[in-house]
């Protein structure tokens, strides 16, 4: 079975997904990522012009991927991941804004080519054209809040919902245990519905994926802490929501 997960940023696909793709994988199913920005805006360490920074987290993000054994499906509206006809389009990282400590909102400053500023019938359309391309059985992204509500996870829900009625593939929402949210907002009908996969026996590769990321973050004893100072934790255990009843899942661990 394939599963086509649709990230923002790299390492989103280590942040919000790693060990969710990791259990996936430890089950026999294939998962491809698809990357809407190259995180121009992503606060470096050290600091680097966008352009830089965006080489380097593209290093960073194949050798993550390689530690989660995911395939590589490329960026969103580039070939083929853009719909024919059509000139490629480079997707900008939108940035963020802080709202309170564990909220954010958009930025001020999002270019002119931001994600979040592209129409999403254009964004949707992209989508179901890497649908048509890579035939996954299942399309993943974040829930409805994007996470902790950064414009661009929020614009990559609306288009994974929009191209799975374009195309009629099912989709599910990454739900973080409630426990283990960090920054973020809550969706109780969806933690107790959710069912749920750990790295387990992978967390080694689990942590090796996430220092794959050392422009953005670095492991400690309290978790991931991020460049801007903030601290999530790592996140072992994570659910898919809605997800068909009879597909693989971990027995001892579905909810």
């Amino acid at each position: 079975m394939r599963f086509l997960f649709l990230h923002a940023h790299p390492d989103d696909e280590t942040l919000v997904s790693g060990s969710l793709i990791l259990a996936l994988r430890r089950l026999g199913q294939e998962c491809l990522v698809l990357t809407a920005t190259r995180g121009e805006q992503g606060g470096p360490n050290p600091p680097a012009d966008p352009q830089a920074l965006a080489s380097r987290r593209l290093a960073e993000r194949a050798q993550a991927l390689a530690e989660l054994g995911a395939v590589d499906a490329g960026f969103l509206g580039c070939s083929p991941n853009r719909e024919p006809g059509r000139s490629g389009r480079r997707y900008g990282d939108s940035g963020m804004a802080w709202v309170t400590a564990t909220v954010a909102g958009p930025s001020r400053h999002a270019p002119t080519n931001a994600l979040s500023r592209a129409p999403l019938p254009e964004v949707a359309t992209d989508v179901a054209q890497a649908i048509q391309h890579w035939r996954p059985d299942l399309l993943v992204s974040y829930d409805r809040h994007g996470g902790y509500c950064h414009p661009d996870h929020i614009r990559c829900h609306h288009a994974m919902v929009a191209a799975a009625r374009l195309t009629g593939l099912p989709w599910a929402q990454i739900v973080h245990s409630p426990d283990h949210l960090g920054r973020g907002v809550p969706d109780p009908q969806a933690a107790t519905q959710a069912t749920w996969f750990e790295a387990g026996v992978d967390h080694d590769r689990l942590l090796a994926a996430h220092s794959c990321y050392a422009s953005q973050f670095k492991l400690t004893e309290r978790g991931v802490l991020h460049v801007g100072g903030q601290i999530d934790p790592l996140q072992t255990r994570l659910g898919l929501w809605p997800y068909p009843p009879d597909w693989p899942a971990e027995p001892a661990q579905a909810a």
